[in-house]
This record gives structure tokens, sequence and C-alpha cells, in this order.
């Protein structure tokens, strides 16, 4: 799912929200399930019951980053039935939980407001990342499978899409930041012995 939104006037309009997916449910018998870390702890599941009251996920740094993953999933707490959102977007983001008075369950991902404006002239649009939804009755073991087949099918793309990849050595744990030629070399000469087939530079972030 994505939003495009068109200025269809003759006067300038800023644009200050925009959402790519919504899904309301009839319950609220779930458990929402977020991907949240921190370097070398990517992708901690957190679980928390849904219930009356709002839950963001979000980001403001400008990257989804190890710290909060524009994912989230919906767990139901007496079957296997589940969703899944993914924002395809790596900036800053937001994903609301909502479950209301009369207990149903409101979802929202897309940008994140706090940090977005978009000047629209007229006849220009602005249109929003896509938000892929998954759905399983078999539980999260049976959705993961289909994102891995959605990746696969619709994300990966080039001449690597169906084949196995080279193995690579990445200099960041072993040299971090201290970049120097002899260590580099060093690094190099000893991969290619280990059976390496491409060498990474990288200085972190």
């Amino acid at each position: 799912r994505r939003t495009v939104i068109e200025n269809i006037g003759s006067e300038t309009l800023i644009l200050r929200s925009i959402y790519a997916l919504q899904l309301d449910l009839p319950e609220h018998d779930y458990d929402l399930i977020t991907l949240n870390g921190a370097q070398l702890r990517e992708r901690h599941p957190i679980s928390r019951p849904l219930e009356q009251g709002i839950i963001i996920n979000e980001t403001r740094k400008g990257a989804s980053s190890s710290e909060s993953n524009p994912a989230i999933f919906l767990k139901h707490r007496g079957n296997d039935e589940c969703y899944m959102t993914n924002l395809i977007y790596s900036g800053s983001h937001r994903e609301v939980a909502e479950v209301n008075q009369f207990g149903k369950t409101h979802i929202l991902t897309g940008i994140n407001d706090s940090t977005f404006e978009a000047e629209l002239e007229p006849a220009s649009a602005f249109e929003s990342p896509e938000a892929i939804m998954l759905y399983s009755q078999f539980g999260l073991n049976d959705l993961k499978n289909k994102m891995h087949y959605f990746v696969r099918e619709h994300i990966q793309r080039g001449v690597w899409k169906n084949r196995l990849r080279p193995v690579s050595c990445n200099t960041w744990e072993a040299l971090h930041f201290n970049f120097y030629e002899h260590g580099i070399i060093k690094q190099i000469k000893e991969a290619a012995e280990l059976g390496f087939e491409i060498f990474v530079l990288d200085d972190g972030w």
C-alpha cells in the first residue's frame, strides 16, 4: 500500500503528515511485537498486549537503524493468527497501534510526521513509501517465511537476485575507524587465504 497526495489546486500546499497503510481490525486480542535494539543487538523482539490506548513505534533520528525497525507484528493471544506490516523505508518512521473504546484496533504506518514537511506546488504530487502487509493463520514462523519470499521475489533485484552472494570480509570489527594501509593490506591477504571473495572497507556508519 502507498498514498499519493496530488495538489490539484492553484496554490502551493504544505504537507505535514502522510501514512502509507491503514488497517482496522474488529477486535484487540493481540500482542504487539516490535523489533528494537542497538548495535550488535539488532531486532530484539519486544511484546506488549494491546489494550485501550495507543502504542507508538517510531524513530525521529533520520534512519530506522538497529534501534527501531519499521516492522510491527500482531499475534493473536488465542490462536496462531498474526499480521505484519513493514514500511519499506529507511528514514524516520512511525507505526501507531490504537485500541478504541469499543475494543477495535486501528493501525497506521508511514513517515514520522514530527520531522516531516513537503511543499507541493500546483500540479505536483508526493508519494509515500510503500508498506507491505502480511497475514498468516499458522503463526509467526509462517509469517517469517512469507516475508522472506516477498523480499526474494519483489525487493531483491539485479544480477544477484537468484544467485549465491560472494563471501565478504568486512573491516569494521577488526579496524573500526583505525584505517591505515599496512593493516588493510594485511587483512586483505589473510582474508584471501581463508577464501573470502569480496573485501569491504567499512568505517562504521
